[in-house]
């Protein structure tokens, strides 16, 4: 959210296409980016909807000092950059972790990721209203997440995932909530529940 508006139509081709100028990523790549609320963020701008409705959006609290002191107490053990840094801070970066992890969710989700398909498609033919709701462009929630059918893609991708990993019901809600929105995920999950 500090590029500037005019930056924030081409950003929409590297999201949607993986095309960046003309480079094509792999498809294997993943995205993530992270930004402070435009109140507190240097030059901020409120994201088109267009944009907006392309991410999840999730806030993060503050750690607390104790928690922010444990975390240095470990990092500052080692020198910065070194093999012990990341070891020290509890970052294990052996690739093949990764893989296995990947091959397991290869194996799973192709049923799993039907089944969350199946229970979206059925709540959003009970609840319609629920799969697309826009906001206004003078609302502030036009720059934050709100339903789609393409973020009730992202949304049952990420409930088929927190079920491959383990997640409680309560952070696979969550993980909706940051693409559809806190409201429509709390009547999905009461719907789910009922």
């Amino acid at each position: 959210n500090t590029a500037d508006p005019a930056l924030q139509a081409p950003m929409l081709r590297i999201l949607r296409d993986k095309v960046v100028g003309e480079l094509q990523l792999p498809g294997g790549v993943r995205m993530m980016s992270a930004c402070n609320p435009v109140d507190q963020a240097a030059n901020g701008w409120e994201e088109a909807p267009a944009l907006a409705n392309r991410s999840g959006h999730m806030d993060w609290d503050s750690p607390s000092v104790g928690d922010w002191a444990a975390f240095m107490s470990k990092s500052m053990t080692a020198v910065p950059g070194s093999k012990n840094a990341d070891k020290s801070a509890g970052v294990d970066l052996d690739p093949s972790i990764a893989e296995a992890i990947e091959v397991e969710v290869c194996a799973q989700w192709a049923d799993v990721s039907g089944k969350w398909l199946a229970i979206v498609e059925s709540y959003l033919k009970t609840r319609p209203e629920m799969a697309h709701k826009m906001p206004d462009t003078s609302d502030p929630q036009a720059s934050r997440q709100w339903p789609s059918f393409r973020t009730w893609d992202y949304a049952t991708r990420a409930l088929a995932g927190g079920e491959i990993h383990g997640l409680t019901r309560g952070q696979q809600i969550t993980l909706v909530a940051s693409f559809v929105g806190e409201d429509v995920a709390f009547d999905f999950a009461h719907w789910l529940q009922n």
